[in-house]
């Protein structure tokens, strides 16, 4: 009879957690509806100074401007990917209206397959909801939270395939994937030039995980009938190996340097660009000494120690009540050892979810004015509770689990340690700022909480007086605690889609939602864009005063923040010219020495922006390039529109 009764048992505790399962599966299908409506807003709404350099930037290169002699960005080997597209765009609509647009669907398109590639790898290791989430975390988790082929973008993709490609090298012990690997990791070097220390993590990467998968090696057999001889021939047999990987590896690293410099050498001499270089750091928007950026990081972490703080403290005096109640639900001693024990670290965890996700979720609806870069702390503090989580994975007596906490260290949180550290190195903002590159590395916090909380726990069974074994009933408290953490995260995953669809980025991060009153742009490269009223009056006619001043053989200059301008008169054939379009331009000596390098590319007409500079008297009796534009050009007929003044050279 009790064997009956354990068996229906059995099978109610499985229906129960089918029934959890599925409860699971259509809350991630909600979630996967609301990150295509995500996809549409962030496609259609919101434009700012950032993206606009990001469009006008590798569009340089279409018009014949060659790396590092024309161009003086700090950015522009990140251009080679947007240019095919902003190529093949130009050459289906003979111009440039709707080009934003294009690139955003573009863009959208390869990171959803990327997203898809993802759920595919993970797949083969963790649960279908496990594997889901984290897809969906990596679609709607942008890093600058711009949908485009900004560098951000570039750098995640390419980092990514890089390392989706030696994580199939590692299982399929082939030199190809090594070398295929190198090659993307280079790529992301291009895209944001301080990857180039994922190369050290990579090579640790590759040796820990050949010496994690050694006993597994599908050709272990043949290795050993090689080395009857004794232990150390095998052991060389093995770094041998281990060293053929990594100089695949390098060897792809090394193929795409020298197609790099193969084309950069082919439009300027090495001396050349040996005198480029320093100009193109001398933009003022990256130029510190040592010890201003060592304060500037003081300060900065500081902040983020504040910050961490406000978020942290409250968390956990709601995990300590949350465990409280757990141990005073259970009764006595011996009910708290059978039944549902806190952990506070794990309660820790979902409380830091609830709060910090509860709040970007809830902020409008109290009152607060929100965007998708406020509390970005969270992310950073989600890397290091990953770390934690890895650690006590490690111990586990579960020997899956302590291979897939194995995985995630090497495959994500280590090469995410190095990423991050190129990312605060090489960028002119803090880590708060940056904290949103952290894509991979909160992925992998959400992957090892789910192996750490709500996977690998079967009913247990007890032991009767006669040696029978029945399955203990499922402790109530430990069902409701499961539901409260997978609602954490899922919560989570909900205030990335909020970050990404409905709270909009804007110039400086000002804060912006939904709900303020736009129109839709109808003219010029951002055509289709549906921006604020005062931004559409602005952009408008800007774009429409420079089609009709700018004749068809003219070279133009465009002077402001907003670099998209840049283009609008480009579709009559003329050509606008500038050593930077940055979004933050200083106008110093970097641009007075551009056009007396290059006297060819001095400009006919100049479009000098009232929103960047704003007092033009001063601009050009005290600022260096100020100065040589007066020199140059006929300051005192200087005509103005609302928003810009023009000048023409004197005659």
């Amino acid at each position: 009879m009790k064997r009956v009764i354990a068996g229906v048992y059995i099978v109610l505790m499985e229906n129960k957690i089918s029934n959890r399962q599925k409860n699971n599966r259509i809350i991630l299908m909600i979630l996967l509806l609301l990150s295509g409506a995500a996809t549409v807003t962030k496609i259609a709404v919101g434009f700012d100074i950032d993206e606009a350099y990001a469009v006008t930037m590798p569009y340089r290169l279409l018009q014949g401007d060659r790396l590092f002699k024309d161009m003086w960005e700090v950015h522009q080997t990140s251009s080679f990917l947007p240019y095919l597209f902003i190529a093949l765009f130009v050459k289906l609509t003979k111009g440039t209206e709707g080009l934003v647009l294009f690139l955003r669907c573009a863009a959208t398109g390869i990171h959803l397959f990327f997203s898809v590639l993802v759920y595919k790898t993970l797949r083969k290791e963790f649960e279908s909801t496990t594997a889901g989430t984290a897809a969906l975390l990596y679609y709607n988790f942008l890093p600058k939270w711009m949908m485009n082929f900004d560098f951000s973008m570039q750098q995640l993709w390419f980092m990514t395939a890089s390392l989706l490609l030696l994580y199939e090298g590692t299982r399929r012990a082939r030199k190809l994937w090594y070398f295929a690997s190198g090659i993307l990791l280079a790529a992301a070097v291009l895209a944001y030039p301080g990857m180039v220390l994922l190369y050290p993590a990579y090579l640790w990467v590759i040796r820990t995980a050949q010496r994690e998968d050694h006993q597994e090696a599908p050709d272990r057999g043949n290795i050993e009938k090689m080395t009857q001889t004794g232990g150390m021939q095998k052991k060389n047999i093995f770094e041998k190996r281990i060293m053929g990987n990594c100089l695949s590896m390098t060897a792809g690293c090394a193929v795409m340097a020298v197609l790099f410099f193969a084309y950069v050498l082919s439009a300027v001499s090495v001396t050349e660009l040996i005198k480029s270089i320093p100009m193109v750091f001398s933009d003022g928007s990256h130029s510190f000494s040592p010890g201003v950026k060592l304060g500037l990081y003081a300060g900065q972490w500081l902040e983020v120690l504040i910050q961490a703080g406000i978020l942290l403290i409250p968390s956990a005096i709601l995990a300590g009540i949350y465990g409280w109640l757990q141990n005073s639900m259970q009764g006595n001693r011996a009910e708290r050892k059978a039944g549902c024990k806190a952990d506070f670290f794990a309660d820790f965890c979902m409380m830091v979810l609830f709060v910090s996700s509860g709040i970007v979720v809830i902020a409008e609806l109290i009152g607060i004015k929100w965007g998708p870069f406020r509390l970005q702390v969270r992310y950073l503090i989600l890397f290091v509770l990953a770390f934690v989580c890895a650690g006590r994975l490690r111990r586990s007596d579960d020997r899956k689990k302590t291979k897939k906490a194995q995985g995630i260290l090497m495959f994500l949180l280590f090469p995410s340690v190095f990423m991050f550290a190129g990312i605060l190195i090489a960028s002119n903002v803090g880590p708060v700022s940056s904290a949103s590159y952290l894509v991979l590395a909160d992925m992998a916090f959400v992957l090892l909480y789910f192996e750490y909380t709500l996977t690998g726990q079967p009913a247990e069974l007890k032991t009767e007086q006669d040696g029978k074994e029945t399955p203990q009933k499922e402790d109530p408290g430990r069902s409701v605690q499961k539901v409260l953490q997978y609602s954490a995260v899922f919560l989570f995953l909900l205030s990335l889609i909020f970050c990404k669809g409905y709270y909009v980025r804007m110039t400086e991060y000002v804060p912006s939602g939904l709900s303020e009153p736009r129109l839709m742009l109808k003219n010029g490269a951002a055509k289709g864009i549906w921006v604020l009223e005062k931004d559409f009056e602005r952009m408008e006619d800007n774009c429409d005063t420079i089609r009709k001043t700018v004749q068809s053989d003219e070279k133009y200059l465009f002077m402001g923040t907003e670099a998209l301008n840049n283009l609008c008169a480009t579709q009559k054939g003329a050509c606008f010219v500038s050593p930077t379009t940055i979004s933050t331009p200083a106008f110093n000596e970097q641009w007075t020495t551009y056009f007396e390098r290059y006297p060819d590319k001095q400009p006919d007409v100049i479009f000098i922006a009232k929103n960047t500079v704003d007092n033009r008297e001063k601009f050009f009796a005290q600022n260096p390039f100020g100065q040589w534009i007066a020199s140059n050009y006929d300051i005192g007929h200087m005509q103005e529109t609302e928003y810009l003044c023009i000048l023409r050279k004197k005659s």
